[in-house]
């Protein structure tokens, strides 16, 4: 059984408990880890040019602008909010591009 009253175990509880209560907390590790693999995905995917890197760097903007605006860096908040309308506008644009491209099956 697992001791309670060890500083260690819980120093432990309240860290996982903040991370789930508080995934915004600076040192969430729930947010950070989603924001870590949106962003490594994605560039991934950018460099095989596949439209999908446009839906996660999506995905981790809108974290990291919420974890923006609740510290009140509204800067940095307006910056993933512009970050975001580039993914929109990129993934119509390069839907739109792959749409005009001649098949290649029927050359």
């Amino acid at each position: 059984m697992i001791d309670s009253s060890d500083p260690i175990v819980l120093w432990l509880t309240v860290e996982i408990q903040r991370c789930i209560v508080d995934p915004f907390a600076p040192n969430g590790l729930l947010a950070q880890g989603f924001i870590l693999c949106t962003g490594v995905i994605g560039q991934l995917y950018n460099a095989h040019m596949n439209v999908r890197c446009f839906y996660f760097w999506l995905a981790g903007n809108c974290v990291l602008m919420a974890v923006s605006f609740h510290f009140g860096a509204y800067g940095m908040g307006m910056l993933y909010v512009y970050f975001s309308l580039m993914s929109l506008y990129s993934i119509y644009n390069w839907k739109k591009i792959a749409s005009d491209k001649p098949s290649e099956k029927g050359a």
